[in-house]
């Protein structure tokens, strides 16, 4: 029932975002996403409430970050996890 708010890295995709776990899947965050099932994230100005989170293959979730210096960032990272979430705006 505690609201929390937490910075993350987050790509929109054409049914929602795509996230990676860059601390892992032991993320105290995302433990309390997949608990509730649902959150809000805020993108350019505009709040939009996410859920059904599923994981997704890094290769996949690596092509969804287009821009050189992310995929370079996240590998460097050693980020393997990603989750997609679909939105709908608020």
């Amino acid at each position: 029932g505690k609201h929390y708010e937490t910075p993350v890295i987050a790509r929109q995709t054409p049914d929602g975002f795509m996230i990676p776990l860059a601390y892992g899947p032991e993320s105290d965050w995302y433990h309390n996403l997949l608990a509730a099932g649902y959150c809000k994230i805020r993108w350019r100005g505009q709040e939009y409430t996410i859920e059904k989170p599923h994981d997704v293959d890094s290769k996949i979730a690596l092509s969804g970050f287009p821009i050189f210096p992310q995929r370079l960032i996240l590998w460097s990272l050693g980020c393997h996890n990603f989750i997609e979430l679909t939105s709908q705006a608020a």
